[in-house]
C-alpha cells in the first residue's frame, strides 16, 4: 500500500477526523482524495460530517484534472473523477 493509504487507514482506525480534515484542505490532490475516502468511511461508521465539510468533499470528488494514482506496483496519472467515482454520494 502507498504510504498515504497507510496513514489514512491509521487515522480511520483511530477515528481521527481532525487529521483527515487537515488533508482535506491540503494543496495536494492525492491527499485530498485520501481524506475524502477516510472521512466518508468515518461517516458510514457514525462520525458527524458538517454541511461545510460535505461541500468540500463533493467539490473534491467532482474536481477536474488528473492526479497521481497507484494500483499494485503501477503508477500513472488518472482523471480525478475516475478515481473518485466510487466515492460519490
Amino acid at each position: 500500500e502507498p504510504i498515504g493509504r497507510q496513514i489514512i487507514n491509521e487515522w480511520i482506525f483511530e477515528k481521527d477526523k481532525n487529521k483527515l480534515l487537515q488533508w482535506l484542505t491540503s494543496t495536494n490532490t492525492e491527499k485530498q482524495v485520501y481524506s475524502v475516502d477516510g472521512l466518508l468511511q468515518l461517516k458510514k461508521e457514525g462520525t458527524f460530517i458538517t454541511d461545510d465539510e460535505m461541500r468540500v468533499i463533493n467539490f473534491i470528488i467532482h474536481k477536474k484534472g488528473t492526479m497521481f494514482f497507484c494500483s499494485g506496483d503501477s503508477y500513472w496519472y488518472q482523471d480525478i473523477t475516475e478515481v473518485t467515482k466510487d466515492l460519490k454520494q
